[in-house]
């Protein structure tokens, strides 16, 4: 214990920190650490279209074409599935037509990796 410089009281003192006082961060970490872990492993399989990646990844490829489509629901998530295939370097032309369809050559892991309930989960 060490006197707090000023203190018109002696006894008014404060504790400097302790080991226990950093295990609420070190579990955050750990956490954190493992909740990306999990989301990442395996992110490309299946290799063929999942089941709303049929709705998605065609509105995510409308967004990166730039092509004018409507939908009756919000388009925040579907936008920011459309920004994450382009930073990831997916460049629109997948057609996305029926589930169980092999994406081949185009690269989709971002779509998979940054979508709406991902960021959810790093919150």
């Amino acid at each position: 214990m060490r006197r707090i410089k000023g203190s018109p009281n002696e006894e008014d003192t404060c504790s400097s920190p302790s080991r226990d006082d950093h295990v609420p961060v070190y579990t955050l970490v750990l956490v954190l650490v493992l909740s990306v872990c999990t989301r990442f492993y395996k992110i490309t399989e299946p290799p063929h279209v999942c089941w709303d990646e049929t709705h998605f990844g065609k509105m995510g490829s409308y967004y990166i074409n730039r092509t004018f489509f409507f939908d009756v629901h919000p388009p925040l998530g579907k936008m920011l599935i459309g920004l994450a295939g382009y930073l990831t370097g997916y460049d629109g032309t997948f057609p996305f037509i029926k589930p169980g369809d092999k994406y081949e050559h185009h690269n989709y892991w971002g779509m998979r990796a940054v979508n709406p309930s991902s960021i959810y989960a790093y919150l």
